[in-house]
Formats: C-alpha cells, structure tokens, sequence
C-alpha cells in the first residue's frame, strides 16, 4: 500500500480508501453516509453499514506532540541517544513498538524504514516557518545581546533586550566580527 499523504487531502475528508472494492482515494464519512471526492464531494449509494471497514483508513487526529504521534503523522525523530532529529512519517506503533520511514527533501522517493522499540525513540512536531523564524530572531538578539551587554540593574538589562530587539527589526546584525 501506497503512503497516504494527508496535506493532500481535500478540506472535509475524514478517510482514505487504498483501492480494493471502491475507488483508490479520499472519502468523507458523516452519519453512515459516504462522500467520495471527484473534484467534489458526491455522495455514495454505499453506506457505512455495506462495507468492510477494516480498509477504510482514518485520517490522523492532529497532534501537539504530548503523546505518541498517531500513524500517517509526519513529525520529527530521533533516537533517546542522538542528538539528531530526521523527518519521518510514522507507519505503526504501540507502546512497544513504531515503525516509521525517514522523509528525505532533496529525494521523495528514497524510503528508509525502520522499526524500533519505542521506548528509545522521541518525538516532536515539525516546527512551522514562524516557528524556525521566531527561534532565528531571538538567537540573533541574544547574541547581540551578549555581544553590547555591560553590567547593569536588572531594570536596563530589560531596555537593553528591547534595543536589542528593536535593531533587528530594523534589520541591523551582528557581521561575526567581535
């Protein structure tokens, strides 16, 4: 079976059918109705009640990274002894085990899968842009401001943030020269 790649699910859809009895695709499920997607949702003549649900995938809750990220997740990865998380899509798990297969960017299609105990294994959702931006900003500050910073009442040290803060949004960095 083919991953499922849930960002390309149209708005609405709540399964994913792998294409045996019905049509390979994305299905909406509402009351015992079913919607098949077309570009549109049409409803079906089949009801819940008249197919074997044991193929019709969920789709993933969304997760906020408390608890072990539910299959079809893709989040980042990484070994309790590592320092290095690695993008991965997550094909099983339990509390004992998780099988996942790391995501490379530059190379969609090389798939490495891997199964290993969970307890060795940490997760963490894959941060957002504003996430990565928010994280550079407040590096770049708090080396601009260990670069100026003089001894000070804790009152200035504040003021000296906020300048700090101020001139890069007002696009001034540090050029690595100290």
């Amino acid at each position: 079976m083919k991953d499922i790649d849930w960002s390309e699910a149209p708005d609405g859809t709540t399964h994913f059918w792998p294409g045996l009895f019905l049509l390979d695709g994305w299905y909406k499920v509402l009351e015992g109705d079913v919607w098949v997607y077309d570009n549109g949702w049409v409803k079906s003549r089949v009801v819940l009640s008249d197919i074997n649900t044991d193929y019709l995938i969920k789709r993933p809750e969304s997760w906020g990274g408390e608890t072990h990220p539910p299959v079809g997740t893709v989040c980042e990865v990484r070994l309790t002894c590592s320092d290095l998380w690695g993008k991965a899509r997550i094909k099983y798990i339990t509390k004992t085990t998780c099988v996942f297969v790391y995501v490379f960017e530059d190379d969609p299609d090389e798939l490495e899968e891997y199964s290993v105990a969970t307890c060795y294994l940490k997760f963490r959702p894959i941060k957002t842009p504003e996430q990565l931006a928010l994280e550079e900003r407040e590096k770049i500050t708090d080396e601009m401001y260990g670069f100026t910073r003089v001894k000070m009442i804790p009152a200035e040290v504040d003021i000296q943030r906020e300048v700090c803060d101020d001139l890069y949004t007002a696009g001034y960095r540090l050029t690595g020269e100290k």
